[in-house]
């Protein structure tokens, strides 16, 4: 399994995060009838593996997660939840390290989200 699909699956398989979203775990944007809350994911960056003919295997990968949520205590439950990752690993992620980013409500929409960055390492 890739990276991605591997953090995808740490996600769904810790029972706090599942008990929010489900399986509402969706890569770049959610479909606009899915239900709240719900984790759209999207990779910012990665570094490969240097050898002696360039580089070689990811090793290293930055993505981004939006939270979003229906209400306040929503994103406090699924923020604690996502934090349950760091510093653990899974198949083929060495570790999981989270960081926290910005809060923000959409006042049209009037949802709640919060940015995460997760950074995974083989």
């Amino acid at each position: 399994m890739s990276l991605e699909e591997d953090a995808r699956a740490a996600a769904l398989a810790n029972t706090n995060i599942t008990n929010l979203i489900a399986s509402r775990f969706y890569p770049d944007e959610a479909p606009q009838e899915a239900e709240r809350p719900l984790v759209i994911y999207q990779q910012i960056a990665s570094q490969g593996e240097r050898t002696l003919s360039g580089f070689h295997a990811e090793r290293r990968a930055q993505y981004q997660w939006r939270l979003v949520c229906d209400s306040y205590e929503q994103i406090v439950q699924l923020k604690a939840a996502v934090k349950q990752l760091s510093g653990t690993g899974y198949g083929s992620i060495a570790k999981i390290d989270i960081d926290d980013g910005p809060d923000g409500f959409d006042f049209e929409t009037k949802r709640y989200t919060k940015i995460m960055s997760v950074y995974l390492t083989k």
